[in-house]
């Protein structure tokens, strides 16, 4: 279990197994979010200190996500008004309980559920044409067609994306020892995230939107996509924004 802290001058104290997770630097941020009563969820979004200050993003820079305003209401939860901003290069970790909205927060912004408020992805809306070719979503381990192989799922994704990168795929099959010829079914629950994080990043994605990428693998796989995602961000400069649940908060 991992808690936040207050420090002594009111900032926030994230412990260093969180920031380890996370890939965390300075000016990078965490949506903090709570159970606040039944069938209510408070989100509150806080730019972590973690040295010297918050980086702020440069004057004229086009944030890589803008979220104004995300509400979605259900019969017995409510997700108040979420806004928050990711710069290009940055992690952003939405971090709570089950339960307290992570996984409707993404759903809403690349619109798999229909939300109040207003999600840009590179100054275009998200869930528009130009917005949805900028980004790439994988929601956990990929578990449809079971019985296909890869490389045919792979030519059926690319008749939906115009910009899809065939030599791309195949050459993050190779980074992550995917074999192509084998069905979903033969992979292992790692495998099946890599699979989904090759789809996501082969038509040219600018930001990985990843919906519990991790959940049901084992701590050395879940280390090993976290060192992936992160080398990804790196080399090609591509923002992150993922949950994680983490108790208590």
């Amino acid at each position: 279990m991992t808690t936040v802290k207050i420090g002594a001058k009111g900032q926030i104290v994230i412990p260093k197994e969180v920031r380890d997770l996370f890939g965390l630097n300075v000016g990078d941020s965490l949506i903090l979010m709570a159970d606040r009563g039944q069938g209510h969820a408070a989100v509150c979004l806080c730019r972590i200190v973690l040295e010297r200050g918050a980086r702020h993003a440069r004057r004229g820079q086009v944030n890589a996500l803008e979220v104004c305003g995300l509400k979605k209401v259900y019969p017995s939860f409510t997700l108040e008004k979420v806004s928050f901003s990711l710069e290009e290069g940055r992690v952003c970790g939405l971090v709570g309980a089950n339960g307290a909205g992570k996984s409707t927060i993404l759903k809403g912004i690349v619109g798999l559920i229909r939300t109040e408020g207003e999600a840009k992805v590179f100054g275009y809306p998200s869930c528009g044409e130009a917005g949805k070719a900028l980004f790439g979503y994988a929601g956990g381990g990929f578990r449809c067609y079971p019985q296909k192989r890869i490389v045919a799922i792979a030519r059926a994704a690319a008749a939906f994306c115009p910009a899809w990168d065939s030599d791309g795929f195949h050459r993050y099959c190779s980074r992550f020892s995917l074999d192509p010829r084998k069905k979903v079914a033969e992979l292992s629950e790692g495998m099946k995230v890599k699979f989904a994080l090759a789809l996501a990043l082969s038509h040219g994605a600018k930001l990985l939107v990843l919906d519990e990428p991790t959940s049901g693998l084992d701590p050395l796989s879940r280390e090993e996509f976290c060192d992936v995602v992160l080398s990804l961000v790196r080399e090609k400069g591509a923002p992150c924004c993922f949950p994680r649940s983490l108790r208590p908060i």
